[in-house]
């Protein structure tokens, strides 16, 4: 079970940041993506430092997809004018509300297109730690837990 987390310190990030990360402003543009990537470092010990894994790439990519879905939602926004002076953003175009309207529509369901992809590698990459985490404790990944006395 030693081999679950590599370091103290990783799993210090780990526990500390797991949730809090997602809250603090700008931290939370990389730190869920270094607490997953510390995750899965910590669950596959047997992969050395110069070659990525499956799961270190599932990250990535997981992360890229949610990232970009939350800038494509910022702009449209942004583009639709809800973003204007009131929080004093400028608006990108002086064109009728009507056209930014739909480039903003436009880029919004680019940001929902792109989360349908985020939450599959989320998914993919539970069940990687999953399976990783069972196999390093010697157990079946589909194994019910024993019940409690």
């Amino acid at each position: 079970m030693s081999g679950l987390l590599s370091t103290a310190a990783t799993a210090r990030r780990a526990t500390d940041w797991a949730v809090a990360g997602w809250f603090v402003p700008v931290a939370n543009l990389w730190m869920p993506l270094r607490v997953a990537g510390d995750i899965v470092r910590g669950s596959e010990p047997h992969v050395g430092e110069v070659r990525r894994s499956e799961g270190q790439l599932l990250v990535f990519f997981w992360w890229l997809c949610f990232l970009g879905a939350q800038v494509c939602y910022v702009l449209g926004t942004i583009h639709r004018g809800h973003g204007g002076p009131d929080i004093g953003m400028p608006r990108l175009t002086d064109a009728p509300d009507f056209v930014g309207w739909e480039t903003g529509d436009r880029l919004t369901g680019v940001a929902y297109a792109l989360l349908v992809p985020a939450g599959i590698l989320a998914l993919m990459l539970v069940k990687r730690v999953r399976e990783a985490q069972a196999t390093a404790r010697g157990t079946r990944p589909d194994t019910p837990p024993p019940p409690l006395p």
